[in-house]
Order: structure tokens, then C-alpha cells, then sequence
């Protein structure tokens, strides 16, 4: 799983509070002369935000949504499941719950999918074979006609 938009948002969050404390180190500071070390402060306080911005997101979100990317990895493609489901009611166990459904129903429309498929490639070999068989016969009556077949009356009343 990527972890990009973790970063990302980390980078976000992490550059409002720094932009916030600078604001607010810059007003404290303009009593003195205190210009390089708001700015040495403000890229230690940017890093610190970064990092801790990063942890608590794959923490407390990521953590929680893995489970449920792992079910639909790891989901048999049968579509049974040897999880028992969802006994103390967190939202996190209901969304398993639902993916899962949602893989086994996935996974009963495919076969049925295959199963039309296999239908429709026989009906068309069947009905192509049935219509190549009396087309080959006429062709071969009316190439033998055109090969002299219509002089000779015998052949001609015949075919």
C-alpha cells in the first residue's frame, strides 16, 4: 500500500502548525533580535510536527484501514470466508463484514459471468456449424452447375 497520502497530509498539517507557531514565535520575538533563531526553531518545530504528523496518521489510520485491504486481498476467490464476523459491534468489524459479502457476491458474479460466456461460444460454434453444413451443399450444387452442370438436363433437373 502506498503511503504517500499519509505523507502528504502529514506535510499539510505539519506546515499550518509550523506557519501558526512562526506567526506566533515572530510576534513574541520582535521585542528583540531574534530572526535566525525563529527561523532555526520554525524548521525544528516544521520536523517534529512532520514526524509526529506521520505516526499518529499511520497509527490511528492506517493501522485501521489495512485490515480491511487485507480481507479483500487474502479473499478466496470461492468466496467463503474463515472469519466468524463482527461480536462486539466497532465499525471496523462491520466494514470487514461488508467487504467480504461484497467479495463473496463479486466472486458468485464472475462464475456467472463464465458460465454465459461458456453458453454463448457453444450456441454460436452450434449455430455456425449448422449454418455452414446446407451453405457448403449449395455451394457445391451451384459450382457444379456453373461448371457445365446447366447443359447436361440429367444434372440440372437434379440439382
Amino acid at each position: 500500500m502506498k503511503t504517500y497520502p499519509i505523507r502528504r497530509l502529514a506535510f499539510y498539517i505539519a506546515l499550518i502548525i509550523t506557519v501558526l507557531s512562526l506567526i506566533f514565535i515572530y510576534i513574541m520575538s520582535i521585542a528583540g533580535n531574534f530572526f535566525y533563531v525563529t527561523i532555526v526553531l520554525t524548521g525544528v518545530f516544521f520536523a517534529v510536527q512532520y514526524s509526529i504528523a506521520v505516526y499518529i496518521l499511520r497509527k490511528y489510520i492506517n493501522d485501521k484501514i489495512e485490515p480491511i485491504y487485507k480481507v479483500i486481498r487474502d479473499k478466496p476467490a470461492s468466496g467463503t470466508s474463515n472469519n466468524a464476523g463482527n461480536q462486539n459491534g466497532d465499525i471496523i468489524g462491520d466494514v470487514r463484514k461488508e467487504v467480504e459479502e461484497w467479495a463473496k457476491n463479486q466472486a458468485q458474479e464472475i462464475t456467472r459471468l463464465k458460465d454465459l460466456e461458456r453458453y454463448r461460444k457453444e450456441f454460436v460454434g452450434n449455430v455456425s456449424h449448422e449454418l455452414k453444413t446446407p451453405i457448403f451443399n449449395i455451394q457445391g450444387y451451384i459450382l457444379t452447375l456453373l461448371e457445365g452442370g446447366l447443359d447436361d438436363p440429367k444434372i440440372n433437373k437434379l440439382y
